[in-house]
C-alpha cells in the first residue's frame, strides 16, 4: 500500500509540474495585450441649438504588448443601442496596426458621431474597444460609455493658429477657411495653437475631426500653458487632459464628477500637435474643424469659433499627376536650338507642391549655351541645366489647383539622329508616382552654306518681377531686335500681376480692355511690341505663354502682325 502510495504521489507531483510548465507560457502570451481609453466619454451638441456646432468626436484606445507583435486588429464594439450615437458613417470600425514593438504601444482613433437631434441629450451609448493579435483579445474597461452633453459655446476658448509640414521644423501656417495640400503615402506634422481661460480646466480636450479612412493617426502631443493637475502631464500624449480624476464607470454614484485631487489644465496657449499618415481619399478635399471642450463649475464649454475656424485639406493621388515633354522645333538641324518642354499637371483640387523630375538626355544631346531655362505656372522651382550638361533636373515645383506647370531647357545635338529622351519617375512630396514622359528629337543634316538655319531662337524677352513700364532688352538676340511697351489705362507691369518668380520669368498685366476683332488702340490698350530684322529668313515662329486669371481676368489675347514698323500694322491678324 505504501508503494502504491508513492508512485501515486510521484505522478500526481509530475502532473503537477507539467500543469505549472504547460499554463505558465500561455499566461505570459494572454497577458502580452492591453487596451487603455485615450479620450473623453464625453461627447456633446450645441445646448442652444444642436443643429450646429460640434457632433464629431475621436474615440481612442492605446493598445500595448509587453511582446513584439504583428498585424494587431483593434475593433469598435458597441454593448448597447442608441439611435443619435454612431461611429460616423463610411469611417472605419476596424484598425491594422501593423507593429508593436516588445513594451512598445500604438494608438487607434475611431469617430463617433452624434445625430444633430435634441433627443440625444442626456443620453449614451455603451462601447468597448479590442485589440486581437495571436495572443488573444484584450479590451478596454467595461462597462464605459459615450454620453452626450450639452455643450455652450464660449469665447474663453478658441483657436489662433493651424500648421502643417513634412516635418516639425518645416511648418506652414494655413489660415482659417485656407487649405493644404496632403499627398497619398506620406506622413505630416500638424499643429494646432489655441487657448483657454488663463488657469485651464478640470477637465479638457482638443482635438481635429480626422476622418480615420484617410488620416492615421501615428502620435499626438498637447502643451498646456497652465497645468496644476497631479495626472497630467505637459507635453501630454494624449489629446484629453483628465486633470482631476473623472470617474467613468456608469455604475458609480459619482460618475461623471472629479473623485481625485482637484487641479486644472489648459491656458491660454494649449498646442496639439498630431503626426499623421495618409492613407487614401486621393482627390477628394476633407473639412477639418478643430474643437477645444471642456468642463469646469458644472457645465460643459467649447470654442465659439468652430463653425468659422475649419481648414480644407486637399488629398492628393500622386498617381494622377501627369507629365509630358516635347521639342519645338522638331526636327531641327545639327547644331541647331531646340525648346525641350515638360509639362506638368496637378488633376486635384488643390494647390500641389513638390513636383519633381530628374531628365537625363541620351548621349549626343546636350543643353545649349545658353541655357533658355524659363517656367510658368511652376511656383518658385528650382531648375538646374548646366550648358554643355546631359542633366535636367526640375526640383519643389508648386502646381496651381486643376492647373499646369510648364518647364523648357533649350538643348542641340552635334550629330545627325533621333535622339530618344525619357524622364525618369515624376516625384511629387517625395512619392514616385511612377509616371515618365518620353519624347524623340530628330536631328537632320546641316543646311548647305548661304541657305539658312532652322532651329535659331531669333529672340526672347524674359519679362521681370515689378513694377515697370519699361520693356524688357532682349535676353536672347541673334538678330537685331527691338521692343517697346506701352498702354494708357493701367502700368503695363503691374506688380499685382506679377506672380511668377524668380527674376526674369515674370508676367506682364493687362487691363483686358480690348474688344474682340477691334483694331489696337495705342492710347487704352495695354500692349508689347517689338520687331525683329529677318532678312534671309523664310519663315519665323512666335511663341509666348499666357496666364488667364479668374474670374475678373481677360478671356482672350489679340496679335497684330505686318512687315512694316507703323500702326496700325498691315496684315493684321486677330485671335481669340
Amino acid at each position: 500500500m505504501m508503494s502504491g502510495f508513492r508512485i501515486s504521489r510521484r505522478a500526481f507531483a509530475l502532473a503537477a509540474v507539467l500543469a505549472v510548465a504547460g499554463s505558465g507560457a500561455p499566461a505570459a502570451v494572454e497577458a502580452a495585450l492591453s487596451v487603455t481609453p485615450l479620450t473623453w466619454n464625453v461627447v456633446g451638441l450645441d445646448s442652444n441649438d444642436p443643429a450646429t456646432g460640434p457632433y464629431l468626436f475621436p474615440i481612442g484606445g492605446r493598445v500595448c504588448s509587453t511582446v513584439a507583435t504583428t498585424n494587431v486588429s483593434v475593433n469598435f464594439v458597441w454593448d448597447s443601442p442608441n439611435a443619435n450615437i454612431g461611429l460616423r458613417p463610411g469611417s472605419q470600425s476596424t484598425l491594422n496596426l501593423p507593429s508593436i514593438g516588445a513594451g512598445g504601444c500604438a494608438d487607434a482613433y475611431f469617430e463617433a458621431e452624434v445625430t444633430r437631434t435634441a433627443a440625444a441629450f442626456d443620453t449614451a451609448r455603451r462601447y468597448r474597444i479590442t485589440a486581437t493579435d495571436f495572443s488573444g483579445t484584450a479590451s478596454t474597461p467595461a462597462p464605459r460609455e459615450l454620453y452626450v452633453e450639452h455643450l455652450i459655446s464660449q469665447n474663453r476658448n478658441s483657436i489662433t493658429g493651424l500648421r502643417f509640414g513634412p516635418t516639425p521644423s518645416s511648418l506652414t501656417p494655413v489660415a482659417a477657411g485656407g487649405s493644404m495640400s496632403l499627398v497619398v503615402g506620406n506622413t505630416y506634422t500638424i499643429e494646432v495653437t489655441g487657448g483657454t481661460a488663463t488657469q485651464g480646466y478640470e477637465q479638457f480636450e482638443a482635438f481635429i475631426n480626422f476622418p480615420n479612412t484617410i488620416f492615421q493617426v501615428l502620435n499626438v502631443s498637447t502643451t498646456y500653458s497652465a497645468n496644476s493637475s497631479v495626472y497630467v502631464t505637459s507635453p501630454n500624449d494624449k489629446l484629453y487632459a483628465d486633470a482631476c480624476l473623472w470617474q467613468n464607470d456608469p455604475n458609480s454614484p459619482s460618475y461623471r464628477s472629479c473623485v481625485g485631487v482637484a487641479g486644472k489644465a489648459g491656458g491660454s496657449t494649449v498646442v496639439t500637435t498630431y503626426t499623421v499618415r495618409i492613407l487614401g481619399g486621393g482627390g477628394t478635399s476633407q473639412t477639418l474643424n478643430t474643437l477645444l471642450y471642456d468642463f469646469s463649475g458644472s457645465s460643459f464649454h467649447y470654442n465659439a469659433d468652430f463653425s468659422v475656424g475649419a481648414r480644407i485639406a486637399n488629398i492628393v493621388d500622386p498617381t494622377a499627376a501627369t507629365i509630358s515633354k516635347s521639342f519645338s522645333p522638331n526636327p531641327t538641324s545639327v547644331n541647331g536650338v531646340s525648346a525641350l518642354s515638360f509639362t506638368l499637371t496637378n488633376p486635384n483640387a488643390g494647390p500641389v507642391a513638390g513636383y519633381s523630375v530628374v531628365d537625363n538626355l541620351p548621349a549626343g544631346l546636350v543643353v545649349s549655351t545658353p541655357n533658355g531655362i524659363s517656367s510658368a505656372g511652376c511656383g518658385a522651382p528650382t531648375i538646374t541645366a548646366v550648358a554643355g550638361s546631359s542633366t535636367i533636373t526640375i526640383a519643389d515645383a508648386t502646381v496651381a489647383a486643376n492647373g499646369s506647370c510648364v518647364v523648357k531647357v533649350d538643348v542641340t545635338a552635334a550629330a545627325t539622329g533621333s535622339y530618344v529622351n525619357t524622364t525618369n519617375p515624376l516625384m511629387i512630396g517625395g512619392v514616385n508616382t511612377g509616371r515618365t514622359a518620353t519624347a524623340t528629337l530628330v536631328v537632320n543634316n546641316a543646311p548647305p552654306p548661304g541657305t539658312g538655319l532652322c532651329g535659331l531662337t531669333l529672340a526672347r524677352w524674359n519679362f521681370p518681377t515689378g513694377m515697370s513700364t519699361i520693356a524688357p532688352a532682349p535676353t536672347i538676340a541673334n538678330v537685331t531686335a527691338s521692343a517697346a511697351a506701352g498702354g494708357g489705362v493701367n502700368p503695363v507691369f503691374s506688380s499685382s500681376d506679377n506672380t511668377i518668380t524668380p527674376a526674369g520669368t515674370g508676367s506682364w498685366g493687362s487691363n483686358g480692355a480690348m474688344a474682340i476683332g477691334t483694331p489696337l488702340v495705342t492710347a487704352n490698350d495695354d500692349y508689347f511690341e517689338f520687331a525683329l530684322n529677318t532678312t534671309g529668313y523664310s519663315a519665323v515662329y512666335l511663341s509666348f505663354d499666357a496666364l488667364f486669371k479668374t474670374p475678373n481676368g481677360p478671356r482672350g489675347l489679340a496679335v497684330y502682325y505686318g512687315t512694316a514698323n507703323t500702326r496700325p500694322e498691315t496684315g493684321t491678324s486677330v485671335f481669340n
